[in-house]
């Protein structure tokens, strides 16, 4: 038995939002909710504070929020898909992914 083991290194900043919207619709979501999760991740902007220092503003293009309720299962619809396309065997948990033939 093979067995390989990955954990997406930062797996939650690097949803594409056009590829969740595209998934979103594609699994039969009602569009109001769509509508309603896009503008959720529209216009999002992130800094940081250092020492009590705040940096300027960065615009966020792809991702989706960690510490809400809702990142992680946007997350979770975003790699939905994997285990239908590989030819091994795929179980998926969060991040982490464990693929065995």
């Amino acid at each position: 038995m093979d067995v390989i083991f990955i954990d997406l290194s930062k797996a939650f900043d690097k949803v594409s939002h056009s590829g969740l919207k595209f998934k979103l619709e594609r699994f039969g979501i009602h569009y109001t909710v769509v509508d309603l999760i896009s503008n959720f991740l529209h216009d999002r902007r992130q800094g940081v504070r250092v020492n009590g220092a705040l940096s300027s503003w960065v615009p966020v293009k792809c991702g989706v929020p960690q510490g809400t309720i809702l990142g992680p299962l946007l997350f979770l619809l975003y790699v939905n898909e994997l285990p239908t396309v590989a030819k091994s065997s795929v179980l998926l948990f969060a991040d982490d992914i464990k693929i065995w033939r």
